[in-house]
């Protein structure tokens, strides 16, 4: 539900790869920077990561990514919080 919710937004990549994906989703934003799309989620209360490219050198340069988001749903999050989540990153990439 994330990982189709956040790959629909415009100027989204989902970076996830794989036959078998877990709950992890990690993208980018084109023109935003992940660490600046993880401040602004912490500030509506969405828990997520940033990483730069030498956090996993290879994958982000094979990728062609300077870093990403990483979201990581718990079992305990529902439905309604993962579209919240995915409806605050369409609010902030608007701007």
């Amino acid at each position: 539900r994330l990982r189709s919710g956040l790959a629909a937004l415009d100027g989204v990549r989902v970076l996830d790869r794989g036959r078998e994906l877990c709950a992890i989703v990690t993208m980018t934003a084109e023109d935003q920077a992940a660490d600046a799309l993880m401040t602004s989620l912490r500030q509506r209360g969405i828990n997520t990561t940033a990483q730069q490219t030498g956090d996993a050198l290879l994958d982000y340069e094979a990728k062609g990514a300077p870093g990403a988001l990483r979201l990581s749903p718990h079992y305990f999050n529902t439905e309604a919080e993962v579209d919240a989540a995915v409806d605050a990153l369409r609010e902030i990439l608007k701007r």
